[in-house]
């Protein structure tokens, strides 16, 4: 069965072809036959076809025809019936179907849900751009996540390569996010060696009391002079705390009191 698109806008793929042979006998060829034939549009009233039937070739194909639709008449989806008949010939009869797609398009007939040829060089993928960008929206500001013109953004932080950028500006867990037994049990331990092994020249913006400015006084040089008590940070020079030293008699130290 031929194919057409529907309302196809290419004449001569417009073009239903068939054999007609002689009233009489049903077999021989005939030629030189014109005129109109009526055709329905998936089964509906039938109606004179907008242009007569063409011969091909009379001598080297003799008895062979074709009708050439019209777009408007192409405009229906399902079959379409065409019928001819003239005096000298048998009664012919053809059978077309309209598709939603074009059947001559070698790529992806004509579907626009299908990779077109640029996407050939990407493993057959749709190429994500500005055409056919997608959005997906879990709420507004930091929770929103979209995909558009083939970059993807998440609370501001646009990427485009093929590794996962730095996320800045992520909204902060909620109390509880994070359940019992959420994070396995060596995770867990890798977190506290990291903790544990951590360089604390790399860390800033401590706290003065703060578990690192209590293990400097265990690792890091502290003096005691004229009172004051300075520990120091990890190049043994820079402050990192100071408290007041007090003496008794008796007890050369009976008290430290960090500032």
């Amino acid at each position: 069965m031929q194919l057409f698109q529907q309302s196809e806008a290419t004449a001569a793929q417009r073009r239903l072809f068939f054999h007609a042979v002689d009233a009489t006998d049903g077999l021989t060829a005939e030629t030189g036959l014109t005129g109109a034939g009526r055709i329905s549009k998936n089964g509906a009233a039938t109606a004179a076809t907008s242009a007569n039937i063409s011969e091909i070739d009379s001598t080297n194909m003799p008895g062979r025809y074709y009708i050439e639709f019209t777009a408007a008449e192409l405009d229906t989806l399902g079959i379409i019936e065409f019928r001819f008949k003239a005096a000298a010939c048998a009664e012919v009869a053809a059978r077309g179907q309209v598709v939603p797609f074009d059947p001559y398009d070698a790529t992806r007939l004509g579907l626009t849900a299908l990779p077109n040829a640029a996407a050939a060089a990407n493993g057959g993928l749709a190429t994500v751009d500005a055409s056919n960008a997608v959005k997906v929206q879990s709420g507004t500001g930091a929770n929103q996540v979209s995909l558009s013109s083939g970059l993807v953004t998440l609370a501001g932080v646009t990427h485009t390569g093929a590794v996962i950028p730095t996320v800045s500006s992520v909204t902060a867990i909620a109390s509880g996010g994070i359940g019992s037994g959420a994070i396995a049990s060596a995770e867990l331990n890798n977190i506290a060696d990291a903790v544990l092994k951590r360089d604390w020249t790399a860390v800033t913006g401590e706290a003065a009391r703060s578990a690192l400015n209590a293990l400097r006084f265990l690792r890091n040089k502290w003096t005691n002079s004229g009172g004051t008590l300075t520990v120091r940070k990890e190049d043994d020079t820079a402050s990192a705390w100071t408290a007041t030293v007090t003496t008794t008699a008796g007890n050369p130290v009976s008290e430290i009191d960090p500032a």
